[in-house]
């Protein structure tokens, strides 16, 4: 990246653009912004820990609907666990424990999975684009996250709320034409399809799911000579 660290003297800025010279106007810093190699690791790591945490919720399959239920004290994340994904038509999320704000984490170790559209409902509420019930992007999306730590191989298509989380997965959908819309986030190895994706990330507690990158710029402020530092001076990231 390039971060202008000086002002333009006014000779400068009076020169033609041919007579500028970089280096006397900006500082370069160069440096790896993402590892991807490490940060993937560490998320498949992430999903083998969450998947590891005792659930304190119940899970039921009946016919093509998953049922998951909590009945516990209130908290900020419930936590689901799926032996083996068999697939799923309908996604109910209930309890006397579930207020409707807390975060879901489903997590399941099966390697090979394929999901169609899911209609999803919290304590009855239908939050899935069901074409005259709700529509795409509910903001409850962002509360549920399926954990597919072990997903070698994952297909979607039709409209599904929440993030897929399966790091290891080559993920994929149609080519030839749209099949949905998935109102959440995709974190995959890579991804070929056509699929609609509506920006709704998981968005439960940062000790869940985040990232370690980070990078430094640094920013200075200067007096009207252009190369005097300014006393005081304060500056604001908004």
């Amino acid at each position: 990246t390039t971060a202008s660290n000086r002002t333009l003297k006014r000779d400068i800025i009076e020169k033609d653009d041919d007579d500028i010279d970089i280096n006397e106007t900006a500082a370069f810093y160069e440096g790896t912004l993402i590892d991807f190699p490490t940060e993937f690791a560490w998320l498949k790591e992430r999903g083998s820990e969450l998947a590891k945490i005792e659930p304190n919720g119940t899970v039921e399959k009946v016919g093509d609907t998953l049922k998951l239920t909590y009945d516990g004290p209130t908290v900020d994340t419930i936590y689901f666990y799926i032996p083996e994904w068999t697939g799923a038509k309908n996604v109910e999320i209930s309890g006397s424990g579930v207020s409707g704000t807390e975060n879901y984490v489903i997590s399941c170790p099966t390697e090979e999975i394929s999901i169609g559209s899911i209609d999803t409902k919290i304590n009855g509420k239908v939050i899935s684009n069901t074409g005259d019930s709700s529509s795409n992007n509910s903001a409850e999306s962002s509360q549920i996250l399926y954990n597919f730590y072990r997903c070698t191989d994952l297909y979607f298509g039709g409209n599904i709320n929440g993030t897929l989380f399966a790091p290891d997965a080559r993920a994929h959908s149609s080519w030839d034409s749209c099949e949905g819309h998935l109102s959440g986030a995709l974190i995959a190895k890579s991804y070929r399809g056509s699929m609609e994706f509506g920006y709704r990330p998981y968005l439960g507690p940062v000790d869940i799911l985040g990232v370690t990158s980070s990078y430094i710029i640094d920013a200075y402020k200067f007096g009207p000579d252009g190369t005097t530092p300014l006393a005081d001076a304060q500056i604001g990231l908004y």
